[in-house]
């Protein structure tokens, strides 16, 4: 999708920023035509470093309710496998819509999630509709 490779940069910032603080960030393939050795040239290929999933059978997506690509999920995990959503949409508001690109991004919507997951704090907006590329349900 142009505009998930267009928040490439974002990524490896997000993944940096939660790595710091002692969480995990993952780039999350739904596609099922991509193979792992595909993902891993993407990745090297817009400078990725974070884990890669793959999710052909949409289980995460589906989990998630993902709709988007791409579209952020900021989880707390709350032990013995349960987890808490926190924060689920846009990365940050480089895209006003499709195709209305803005120079460059002044709202970083993921980030602050990030943040507040740590910190305790509650997220001023936990949905924000994501702008992209819609991922075809599987049938």
């Amino acid at each position: 999708c142009p505009i998930s490779n267009a928040l490439s940069p974002e990524y490896q910032r997000l993944d940096e920023q939660i790595r710091e603080r002692g969480g995990r960030f993952y780039l999350v393939h739904a596609r099922s035509d991509v193979t792992m050795e595909k993902a891993k040239e993407h990745a090297r290929d817009y400078r990725l470093s974070m884990p890669i999933v793959l999710d052909p059978d949409h289980e995460l997506v589906e989990a998630m309710d993902a709709t988007v690509t791409p579209e952020a999920v900021v989880l707390i995990l709350e032990g013995g496998g349960k987890y808490r959503k926190i924060y689920q949409g846009q990365v940050n508001n480089l895209y006003a819509s499709l195709g209305n690109r803005r120079d460059h991004a002044t709202e970083f919507w993921a980030r602050d999630a990030i943040d507040a997951s740590f910190d305790g704090s509650q997220v001023e907006v936990a949905y924000r509709k994501p702008i992209g590329c819609y991922i075809e349900q599987q049938r």
